[in-house]
Parts: C-alpha cells; structure tokens; sequence
C-alpha cells in the first residue's frame, strides 16, 4: 500500500512539472505576466548616412547620386515663392558642383545641366523679350494657346509660362552667377518663364538685368538614387 502510494505521489510531482516548464508555451522560469522585450533600434549614423530622398531638406555640403552614375555636391539654393493674388507656389533652384542646377517644383522636378547668359543689347537678348511679350499679350487676350516659340541652339521650345518670384539665398551661387547674384528678396525685381521643347526637354529662364537659359530635361523623383547627408 505505502508503495502504491509512492508511485501516486511521485506522477503527480512529475505531472507538476511538466505542466510548469516543460509543455509548449511554459514560462521557462521567467514570472508570469512578464512580455517579451524588443530587440533596441540600431543608432542611425550622424554623418554620411543615406537618407530617404526628401529633396526639400538638401542643404550645403549634401551629395545626390543620380540615376546615371554620378554625384554631386549641393553648393547653395534659392527658395522662391511666387504670390499671385494670395495664391502661392514655393519651390527651390539648388545649385550644384559642376554648374547644375536642381529645381524642386510641387509638381515634379527637372535637372538642368547647361546654361547660357544673354546680355543687354544681344539679338538673342531682344528676341527673348519680344517672344515674352508676345506671349503674355497672348495671355491677356485669350489666346495663350497659339503659339509663341523661340530657337535656342539648335532647338525651338515653345513658352509656356512667365511669372514673377521672391528668393532667399542660402549658401553658395554658381561658378557664372552674373543673373543670379542680382536676383532680389522682392517679387517684383526677378522675371522667369519656362519653355517645353521635344519630349523630356525644358528650358528655365531667369531675367533680372540680364537673361539666363538653362536647359535639362524633368525626370522622376525615382531616377534619384540616393540622397547623403553631411
């Protein structure tokens, strides 16, 4: 009987712990009630580390790689904001090592990789601002559809828009800053207008005392391949 009542006592024991440590889903000696820890998050790198492209933060002293291979360093920027009757647009010309300029539009973004300065005086000068002036009487009349098309090199572009901006300069201008050294904090003092060529191909014109044209070409936000903070 006492031998009997041995063998119950020991089952009952081993049943015990079993059921304490050694069935799936048992504590393994932690407390109950006690949650599982999350693994800490990894420092993020102060310096050189990518980023996701948010174009809008580029200061002075960021790399962009883009979708060719190539990088580039940022030099300084322009924020503009244009008001027309209490609507505003704001958008950023960044200027970049090698004479690029990177513009960030709400809309989309377009990298312009060559430029040329008109002066006072120049044909190619007084054929731009008759171009412009047509197109902003075509405007006034209704009839901003017909037309107005201008030859740079060897391509013709057509005008697409023209408007008037403020700016704030932060960092560094670009290596041939004759037009945009004298850019102003005023809206009224800055002229620009933008022209559409064939396919991808966009010009930007900056008009203060002289004219600036620069060519590129629009592209997705995408062909940007990574964004380097410093």
């Amino acid at each position: 009987m006492d031998v009997l009542l041995g063998f119950i006592v020991m089952a009952a024991v081993l049943g015990a712990v079993w059921f304490l440590f050694m069935r799936p889903g048992a504590t393994l000696g932690k407390a109950a009630g006690t949650a599982p820890q999350p693994l800490a998050a990894a420092p993020t790198p102060a310096g050189g580390a990518p980023l996701t492209p948010n174009l809008n933060v580029l200061k002075p002293g960021d790399a962009i790689s883009f979708w060719d291979g190539t990088d580039a360093i940022v030099r300084g920027s322009l924020d503009c904001r244009e008001d027309l009757g209490g609507r505003v647009t704001e958008w950023r010309w960044i200027f970049l090592a090698g004479d690029r300029v990177l513009e960030l539009l709400p809309s989309g973004q377009t990298l312009y990789e060559s430029s040329t300065v008109s002066y006072q005086g120049d044909e190619f000068y007084e054929a731009v601002v008759a171009a412009l002036k047509r197109f902003e009487s075509n405007v006034r009349e209704g009839i901003a559809h017909d037309p107005v098309e201008l030859g740079i090199d060897e391509g013709t572009f057509r005008v697409r828009s023209t408007g008037s901006f403020s700016a704030t300069r932060v960092g560094e201008l670009p290596e041939h800053a004759e037009v945009w050294s004298e850019v102003s904090p005023n809206q009224g003092d800055n002229i620009f207008f933008k022209l559409v060529g064939e396919e991808k191909d966009v010009a930007l014109g900056i008009w203060t005392t002289h004219i600036l044209i620069l060519r590129g070409r629009s592209f997705d936000r995408s062909e940007i391949t990574g964004v380097y903070a410093t």
